[in-house]
């Protein structure tokens, strides 16, 4: 694969710090001269030699062992038992749907584990209003490594959580678009679209050549709503799904409304094959990578599948979500994050938690990037070669002009599960577009009205 040099701390966030209208894009630049060096653990330090401290850190994950933060978690650890011996890291995963019952559960039981993905910033802001979380800010100042974070990513993640500092910490920088098969698109005669129309075109020209168009993990929900916030905010413009979520915006506009039928015509024309509400994302991503689906919506950390395979090689193109007619919205309008965050638990929170933490998130940049080719917004100690999956999604993130949220960003728990849950009956017309958003303007009016 060909390979481009890139230098530490490229992957300053893309949504800095307005929250997600209007962020510019940055460019590549050097920054390692700021990076904090990783700091070492103060037992092994002070006593020149092996800390015998024994402590398991119990980590709550979505991921198996060897993929995304787990994987990284675990590595590093690994290289931290060398003067460390004693320090284990026990995984144990979960469903990300099941994620928010389950925090909830431990938190009442008062038995968070020390680390652990959280994806609603609702569950969060409790957690934090009842003590059992730690300011993730305030931990990597304590460890004497708060550098190994750009200041934007401090205030974004303030900003996606809607809280006053950075309670969390990020684990990617990713950018969401569309991934596609080169080969197909060429052996189809079709051309990468940039317009809705010219979308459909395509679609319509694969399935009538008896190609599945489109891979959708409508099992996991969120990869359908994604649809109906990326369709929206191409319309209505970046703000449009932050006014939905604030309220301001009702999600029976008829706007979100017709989306919400573009996307369910989508599957009555059998752009998403048979049984899309049973296709969860390793399915999507095989699918993918066996050529039997020419698109996939879903983010960067695609690439981490794509790095793996024997036999994509350069195959699958990236492109953006297609533009509407006289839309409010730009082609250079993407759906950033951080990925799924982590938490850390305050309960058992001690020195020994912290000097892990000391180790291991200045050199999670690197890890990540080296091996597993995942981005992050961690500042890097080394230069790394990308490959060409990499370096094409930092391509792809020089065009972002401004960052949309997704459908659910930040409603409240019983408001973001009623936009999801009815998600795949709207998809196989169980219910109407309209019933559709009016359920769920009629959950995001109540559980807001109780805050």
């Amino acid at each position: 694969m060909n390979t481009k040099r890139v230098l530490s701390a490229v992957l300053a966030a893309v949504c800095a710090a307005s929250a997600f209208a209007g962020c510019s894009a940055k460019k590549l630049e050097n920054s390692s001269s700021d990076a904090a060096a990783p700091a070492e653990s103060s037992a092994a330090s002070q006593e020149g030699g092996a800390d015998t401290t024994e402590r398991v850190i119990h980590h709550l994950t979505v991921w198996d062992d060897n993929q995304n933060t787990a994987a990284v978690l675990n590595g590093l650890t690994a290289e931290y038992q060398k003067d460390h011996p004693g320090v284990t890291i026990e995984n144990e995963k979960i469903a990300q749907n099941d994620l928010p019952q389950k925090i909830m559960i431990l938190a009442s039981s008062n038995s968070l584990p020390d680390i652990f993905n959280s994806d609603r910033a609702d569950t969060n802001a409790s957690l934090i209003k009842s003590g059992q979380i730690k300011n993730a800010s305030e931990v990597l100042k304590e460890a004497g490594v708060e550098s190994c974070l750009p200041e934007s990513v401090y205030q974004g993640l303030a900003n996606l959580q809607g809280t006053d500092e950075m309670w969390v910490l990020p684990t990617e920088n990713n950018i969401e678009a569309i991934w596609y098969n080169k080969k197909i698109f060429e052996e189809n005669g079709v051309t990468v679209p940039t317009t809705w129309d010219e979308f459909t075109a395509v679609c319509d020209t694969l399935k009538n050549n008896g190609v599945q168009p489109i891979a959708l993990f409508a099992k996991g929900k969120w990869g359908a709503t994604r649809w109906i916030a990326n369709m929206t905010f191409r319309r209505l413009g970046v703000q449009s799904i932050v006014d939905i979520n604030d309220g301001v915006l009702s999600m029976s506009d008829p706007t979100v409304v017709d989306s919400a039928k573009i996307l369910q015509d989508m599957n009555t024309k059998g752009y998403f094959g048979e049984g899309v509400n049973s296709v969860d994302e390793d399915i999507a991503y095989e699918m993918m990578l066996g050529g039997k689906a020419a698109m996939c919506y879903t983010g960067s950390w695609f690439t981490e599948r794509l790095e793996g395979s024997d036999t994509i090689g350069e195959d699958m193109g990236l492109m953006a979500f297609p533009t509407f007619p006289d839309g409010k919205g730009s082609a250079g309008d993407y759906l950033c994050h951080y990925g799924l965050t982590l938490c850390i638990g305050a309960q058992n929170y001690d020195d020994a938690l912290r000097d892990w933490i000391a180790y291991v998130f200045p050199r999670y940049g690197d890890y990540a990037l080296e091996n597993l080719g995942l981005l992050t917004p961690y500042t890097m100690q080394e230069e790394h070669e990308t490959s060409y999956y990499t370096q094409l999604v930092l391509d792809e993130m020089q065009k972002v002009t401004g960052t949309g949220a997704w459908l659910e960003f930040k409603l409240p728990q019983k408001a973001s599960s009623t936009v999801e849950d009815n998600v795949q009956p709207l998809l196989v017309s169980e219910i109407t577009p309209e019933e559709y958003c009016q359920i769920c303007d009629e959950a995001i009016k109540t559980e807001l009205a109780k805050q």
